[in-house]
């Protein structure tokens, strides 16, 4: 079971980060059996980083998630075949959130959150006590597992290639699931994010950039 150290103020409970978050930390077998510790330090860098987008106010910069999904696709993907693939820099950002794609490629991490919660909600599903728990429970893992299924078919995450016309159907599948999800008769799952001592410092001293543009870090 993972967590969210609550130091700046709550991680949202729904949303694309939100399951971001959980797949980084969480990533699924296929995942965990082909990767070393490079390519963990990759997840947990940019889990960090999307902790602090959700608390801090951080602006995430895609030329740092670049490096560290180069990092993570060195280990995960040698070969190229299956790897975590960035939006075309050549798209506008309009271009990219019109496909259902996510700007900075954390649909990938998003698949594997709602790949997680899928199994979370079976397990709730079979322990429910009442019909309409078990029912909300079960229709909240098949949403699950169908955002995952969608978002990886259309990234190619994974696989030995990416279907990009299938990305229309990853903004309509996130809405059932968080429809799902929001039901009253759930039991959401606690998190608690266990961050190291460089990454709580890098927290606590980076600023929050301003709307204006006058703190121009490119460390983000």
């Amino acid at each position: 079971m993972i967590g969210i150290v609550l130091r700046e103020g709550p991680f949202p409970r729904y949303g694309r980060r939100y399951l971001a978050l959980i797949g980084l930390l969480n990533p699924p077998h296929y995942v965990v059996t082909r990767i070393g510790d490079s390519a963990r330090d990759a997840l947990n860098a940019m889990a960090t980083l999307v902790y602090a987008e959700a608390t801090i106010g951080l602006v995430i910069r895609r030329p740092k998630i670049a490096l560290w999904v180069e990092r993570f696709n060195k280990d995960f993907a040698p070969d190229g075949r299956g790897a975590w693939h960035l939006p075309s820099e050549e798209f506008s950002i309009l271009e990219v959130l019109k496909s259902g794609v996510d700007p900075l490629g954390f649909d990938i991490a998003e698949a594997w959150g709602a790949e997680w919660l899928a199994v979370y909600y079976s397990g709730h599903a079979l322990s429910a006590t009442g019909v309409r728990k078990s029912d909300a429970n079960h229709k909240a893992a098949d949403t699950a597992y169908a955002l995952s299924d969608i978002i990886e078919k259309a990234t190619g995450i994974g696989r030995a290639t990416a279907v990009p016309s299938k990305a229309k159907r990853i903004e309509p599948a996130r809405v059932a699931f968080e429809k799902a999800i929001a039901s009253p008769l759930l039991i959401p799952p606690s998190f608690v994010l266990e961050l190291r001592q460089d990454a709580l410092n890098f927290m606590r001293a980076r600023p929050v950039p301003s709307l204006d543009g006058l703190d121009n870090d490119d460390a983000a």
